[in-house]
Parts: C-alpha cells; sequence; structure tokens
C-alpha cells in the first residue's frame, strides 16, 4: 500500500491481501484486470502535479488579466448622458 490514499465519507476497513495469495487464487487473471482498469482511471501523482501547476498559472493568469482590464476601465472616460438616449426609448423603456 505505498503511496496509496483511501478517501471515503463513512467509516472503512481495509483488508490487505498478500500478493503471493492473489497469484494462486488468480482466476481469469482477475487481478491484472483490476489493476490495469485502476491504473488507466486514477492519475499517477506527477499527472496530478502537472494539472496543479496548469491550474495555479491559469489562476495567476486570470488575476493579472482582471487587472489589467480593471485598470484600463479606469482610463476611460466616457461623457454620455441618459439625454443623449433618444427620448422615444426613454419613454418606452421607463413604461
Amino acid at each position: 500500500m505505498i503511496n496509496r490514499r483511501i478517501v471515503a465519507t463513512s467509516s472503512v476497513k481495509c483488508f490487505l491481501v498478500p500478493r503471493y495469495w492473489l497469484r494462486i487464487h488468480n482466476r481469469a487473471n482477475i487481478w491484472e484486470r483490476v489493476k490495469l482498469f485502476m491504473d488507466s482511471k486514477f492519475p499517477t501523482k506527477e499527472q496530478l502535479f502537472e494539472k496543479f501547476l496548469t491550474n495555479r498559472r491559469w489562476l495567476e493568469y486570470k488575476k493579472t488579466l482582471t487587472e489589467d482590464i480593471d485598470r484600463q476601465k479606469r482610463r476611460i472616460r466616457s461623457n454620455v448622458t441618459i439625454h443623449d438616449v433618444p427620448y422615444a426609448i426613454r419613454i418606452v423603456s421607463t413604461s
């Protein structure tokens, strides 16, 4: 069980079975199939770490991008007022 983690929402009991016993009672090579399935469904430590780094870089990029947009918004001044909207449209929107 080296480098294995078990996460559960309720109490769990783990039953460790020696490999030699599994080899003796391995009908239809089922345990090898289970191992292959588990390896294909769950990522390795390296894959998880790469995903973590990618997500962290994305969050940093997103933060700097939003800060840049906020800075640009402050520089843009608009002199548009409600009086620039045609009177007929203002009447319809207030009704």
